[in-house]
């Protein structure tokens, strides 16, 4: 199999199994100066766990780190930050989950 149709394949299957989860909402995390990636990911899950807290169960989320420097869109550069999706979290205000971020960046969620 040549790797175009594998890329198509994988990029088929990951779509029906993110179609089949009960995805509530969009998330964009930034930080203002670059960190580690330990830092990036002990900020993370202090984030998971406050929305966690807050919905009072366990949550699902999908998450992918942009590492790029610059934006490709003839922005300025940007640091390292995290695009994802939460699951079943109906009850979440998108304000709410935004301002549990505020400690480490900017925030954007949105339904």
């Amino acid at each position: 199999m040549c790797r175009v149709t594998a890329r198509i394949q994988l990029i088929a299957e990951a779509s029906r199994f993110l179609e089949a989860q009960n995805v509530t909402h969009y998330f964009t995390l930034t930080y203002p100066r670059r960190r580690g990636w330990e830092a990036r990911h002990d900020a993370f899950e202090q984030w998971v766990d406050a929305v966690e807290w807050l919905q009072r169960r366990p949550l699902g989320w999908f998450r992918a780190d942009e590492m790029f420097r610059y934006s490709g869109l003839g922005f300025p550069e940007i640091p390292e930050h995290h695009h994802g999706l939460l699951i079943d979290t109906d009850h979440l205000s998108c304000l709410t989950a935004q301002g549990l971020w505020r400690c480490f960046g900017d925030a954007l969620v949105l339904r």
